[in-house]
């Protein structure tokens, strides 16, 4: 209600104003919120019959008599006299709090996904039911029998640096005869060896199931391209294209893990690329499906990383949400690997490669996975999860005026040799040369338990299946 009041005391007014709760009382749509009802006017009658409006009370000569001071309201209210206002007020109250409550479970939920333990068990099951209902394919590669490992990853022989058109790898006119893989790019596919258990050794991930998600692609693409001039020119083995990995590195030149240095306007542009939404969203969608599929694996990525950063509050990774140590960004313009292993990868390690940029997936920049002999469409803005140390990969070659880029996580095995072999703890009594035969051998038997343990890691056909069906 809303009452007005003179300095004497006495309402001002010679009317009562109430809230607009009574739509046959309204005869201008135009009216305000508050209106002046008729003295006989049914609230009228109820603040009467409540003994707020004397009837004694002289007349002001507008028809109308006066209100009597506030002090003959009510001090108190009743349940009783409660009014519309404050039934109104109450409900807003009630909004406020569930909306409260909603935000206090969305934190809990964020707390609980956060990578540094992995989802709760319940949530990667919930992923793992939704996620596995696809397609398989089954190969005859078998990574018990078709690989050769050694202290790193798999050794056999040099890869050329080529590359190849999808004309010369698949169709019948083809040297290689080997097997194309269909993809859209959306349809987690994952790919096992052959043999009873059946293990996965590669996953065609897909992108989450969000319309706008073509837009992530763009944007990624367009940083890598306004960024690719702060990045000099430099060989490598991965193909003819500019690259630079960031985050935490090791192996034979260094004597503990340390984080990886550029110039001043390469680390500023790598941090830029870190920080930004995108990538970050990037990274942490391929650390949770990481965790869905492959739960003993990522436990084991977690728990070494977390050992290796204790040991070292300095080592800085590239992004907060994932278990990956290392990233690499792909700068372009035109990505196209040449055949490659992992050399100094752990054998069982899964690479979080996302293709980006403006191409044909169904002409250009196919996944070639030599070992399995499969081409696989690789559409830009999708994700696949490859065994880089064991596995030789490379992409099909792309038309002059396509664009690729491409973005990668990964951990180098000697951080994981650091952590298990080495407790965190420098070496300081293996000067012995690498050609000794007992140092030799002993590497071996470790490459040999190393590869074993890693394998129990590596989901199975059944214990996926079995996951999808519960």
């Amino acid at each position: 209600m809303d009452f007005r009041s003179d300095d004497a005391g006495q309402l001002s007014n010679s009317s009562l104003h109430v809230n607009a709760i009574f739509p046959t009382a309204v005869s201008d749509p135009s009216a305000p919120t508050s209106i002046t009802c008729p003295r006989d006017s049914a609230p009228l009658q109820t603040i009467r019959d409540k003994g707020a409006l004397d009837e004694n009370a002289p007349d002001l000569g507008n028809g109308s008599p006066p209100l009597p001071p506030l002090t003959s309201l009510p001090s108190s209210r009743s349940p009783s006299s409660i009014t519309e206002v404050q039934i109104s007020n109450k409900r807003k109250r009630e909004i406020e709090r569930a909306k409260a409550a909603s935000k206090k479970n969305r934190t809990r939920k964020r707390q609980e996904s956060k990578p540094t333990n992995g989802p709760t068990t319940g949530q990667a099951h919930a992923r793992r039911k939704k996620h596995l209902h696809t397609p398989e394919v089954r190969t005859s590669f078998s990574l018990e029998t078709n690989t050769c490992v050694t202290s790193t990853a798999l050794r056999d022989g040099p890869c050329p640096e080529i590359t190849r058109s999808l004309q010369e790898l698949v169709g019948p006119d083809s040297k290689y005869g080997m097997d194309l893989l269909a993809w859209d790019g959306r349809t987690p596919t994952p790919i096992f060896s052959s043999g009873a258990e059946g293990r996965l050794c590669a996953l065609l991930v897909g992108s989450p199931d969000e319309e706008n998600w073509s837009s992530v692609n763009v944007d990624a693409t367009e940083l890598l391209e306004a960024h690719r001039s702060n990045i000099s020119s430099k060989e490598h083995r991965r193909g003819q294209f500019m690259c630079r990995d960031v985050g935490v590195f090791h192996d034979t030149d260094t004597a503990k893990p340390c984080n990886l240095v550029h110039n001043e306007k390469e680390t500023q542009t790598l941090d830029t690329l870190c920080q930004h939404k995108i990538f970050k969203r990037l990274s942490g969608f391929a650390n949770s499906i990481f965790d869905t599929w492959a739960p003993r694996l990522y436990s084991y990525y977690s728990t070494c990383q977390k050992k290796l950063l204790e040991s070292d509050p300095s080592l800085k990774t590239p992004f907060p949400n994932s278990i990956w140590s290392t990233a690499t960004f792909d700068f372009g313009p035109q990505t196209v690997c040449f055949p490659r292993v992992g050399d100094s990868n752990l054998p069982f390690e899964w690479c979080a490669i996302w293709a980006l940029g403006d191409y044909d997936p169904k002409q250009s920049a196919h996944l070639i996975l030599w070992d399995l002999r499969l081409v696989i469409e690789f559409p830009p803005g999708s994700l696949v999860f490859v065994p880089s140390g064991i596995l030789v990969r490379s992409n099909v070659s792309i038309r002059q005026h396509e664009k690729r880029y491409s973005f990668t996580q990964y951990t180098p095995g000697s951080l994981f040799r650091w952590v298990d072999d080495q407790g965190c703890q420098e070496q300081t009594e293996h000067g012995v040369s690498q050609t000794d035969a007992q140092v030799q051998e002993e590497e071996a038997e470790k490459a040999k338990k190393r590869w074993t343990m890693g394998l129990e890691l590596l989901p199975t056909f059944s214990e996926l299946k079995l996951s999808s069906s519960s």
